[in-house]
């Protein structure tokens, strides 16, 4: 019972907390930037209308490229485990867990391996392994951007904290302390839960461990692939060109206004890497901490003038990445049940 009501208390949670960084984004809008009679929405509309269509397609080829790089990446992992699998499949499993990313918060981690399981038939545990070990690969070229942000722009980054910090309600201090206590009542709790089960139930008790053991094998196997890839390098060129394909869907939004195509690599990478921190926070598609983290980051380390412009860039990018990503969601959908009713066997007669 208190699991069910745990769930979607913790999704209430989530979609509350977005909603109220997207208030405080949008309400940062000045109504001196706004015309006689027009809305924050429609100031938003206006300035996607000043941009340049040519470079809102390249945005979109580049998200494309990187989706498909990504897949390509993902067959390179599973083969030294046995599994060889077409490209159409990896990339409608990818771009089905960025879709389920829009509505559950690292939710596309696990679907993508079931979905690769409905397409291929590989084992959930092992294909869930890859896809950690990709994660623990892409926060490793996150940080790398990062840190060369600290690099060039120390000082600023340290004021655009403390602003940011300033902007965003966040919870009381002691609240860290409160999660930890959580955390120790927790492992108590699974603890007692196990010792009971191994007095009340020993039978079942061996199966779930011989199923946790099964599970835990097969995801170390995932996990340890990338040491027995047969490519490496091929491996390096493709995670190098995720992430600069990730770059250039950013800088391609930049040089679609007049108030951002001048804008330097460095200011650029800033932007980058405070956008690719916000959508690695727990919303539902980085909407929310990208709205609020992106614009801040324009102004007080880019140098833009206008805040209100700032969160109409942001809302524009993430906007066209996420209609991006629902059209091909749509799509790998399609595929997905098609793939289901071809396995369907036709009834008897």
């Amino acid at each position: 019972m208190l699991k069910k009501l745990l769930t979607p208390l913790k999704f209430i949670l989530i979609f509350g907390l977005t909603a109220f960084l997207l208030w405080k984004s949008f309400d940062s809008i000045d109504k001196d930037a706004l015309e006689e009679g027009e809305t924050k929405l429609g100031f938003i509309y206006k300035v996607w209308s000043e941009g340049s269509v040519l470079f809102f397609i390249l945005s979109g080829g580049f998200t494309i490229l990187s989706h498909v790089l990504r897949a390509e990446r993902w067959k390179l992992l599973l083969k030294p485990i046995g599994y060889e699998v077409s490209l159409w499949n990896s990339f409608t499993a990818v771009i089905n867990g960025y879709f389920v990313n829009l509505a559950i918060p690292r939710g596309g981690e696990v679907s993508r391996p079931i979905t690769l399981g409905k397409l291929e038939g590989v084992p959930l545990n092992t294909s869930l392994g890859t896809v950690v070990m990709e994660r623990i690969i892409d926060l490793f070229f996150l940080l790398l951007c990062v840190g060369t942000v600290f690099l060039f722009q120390f000082q600023t980054l340290l004021e655009f904290i403390n602003e940011y910090n300033s902007r965003v309600v966040v919870a009381e201090d002691n609240n860290s302390l409160g999660l930890i206590h959580y955390g120790v009542i927790g492992l108590v709790s699974i603890s007692i839960a196990i010792g009971v089960l191994y007095v009340l139930k020993p039978d079942l008790f061996h199966l779930i461990k011989t199923k946790a053991i099964a599970f835990a094998l097969g995801m170390k196997s995932g996990l340890l692939s990338v040491f027995k890839l047969e490519k490496r390098l091929l491996f390096f060129v493709y995670s190098v060109a995720i992430w600069v394909s990730y770059m250039m869907m950013l800088w391609m939004i930049l040089l679609a206004f007049p108030e951002t195509e001048t804008l330097s690599f460095i200011d650029a990478l800033t932007i980058f890497a405070v956008g690719g921190i916000a959508l690695a926070m727990p919303s539902p598609g980085g909407a929310g901490t990208y709205h609020t983290m992106v614009p801040l980051a324009m102004v007080h380390l880019c140098g833009l003038t206008n805040l209100a412009k700032g969160v109409a860039f942001a809302t524009i990018f993430h906007g066209w990445q996420t209609i991006i990503v629902i059209i091909l969601g749509m799509i790998g959908l399609i595929v997905i049940n098609n793939k289901r009713k071809s396995h369907v066997e036709p009834s008897k007669n």
